[in-house]
């Protein structure tokens, strides 16, 4: 029982990895290199690094992060940390303490939800925005 339970183990992972190397590429940047979704979003979570959201930056047209960037970036990260999702728009309007329509302007090409998530490293919008 336990040696099938392995091999559906191990063929579960087996096909994650066709997925993902299916639509996986890679993106240079800073001197670092990140592999990255078909839509740029972080395949892994602990590869977020300041060379990441400097790529995110030019990416989102943003000009210069501000503390506001930062904020949402760090609360966006320990939300996803402790919960394993995104937080609602709402939810992480009261804690940054900026309204959902001020947040979504700071991300001016693809808004609050694909723009915060991926400077903050997640992968796609986990969650329920």
């Amino acid at each position: 029982m336990l040696d099938i339970a392995r091999r559906e183990s191990e063929q579960d992972s087996d096909d994650k990895s066709e997925t993902r190397n299916a639509v996986a590429r890679t993106i240079e940047h800073g001197g670092k290199i990140f592999e990255v979704d078909e839509h740029e979003f972080l395949l892994e979570f602990n590869d977020c690094c300041a060379e990441w959201v400097d790529y995110v930056k030019g990416q989102e047209g943003i000009k210069e992060l501000t503390d506001e960037h930062r904020v949402i970036t760090e609360r966006t990260r320990g939300y996803f940390k402790k919960y394993g999702i995104a937080p609602k728009a709402l939810t992480l309007s009261n804690m940054v303490k900026l309204s959902i329509e001020d947040m979504n302007a700071l991300y001016p090409l693809s808004g609050l939800k694909a723009g915060s998530c991926k400077m903050a490293g997640l992968s796609k919008f986990i969650g329920r925005f």
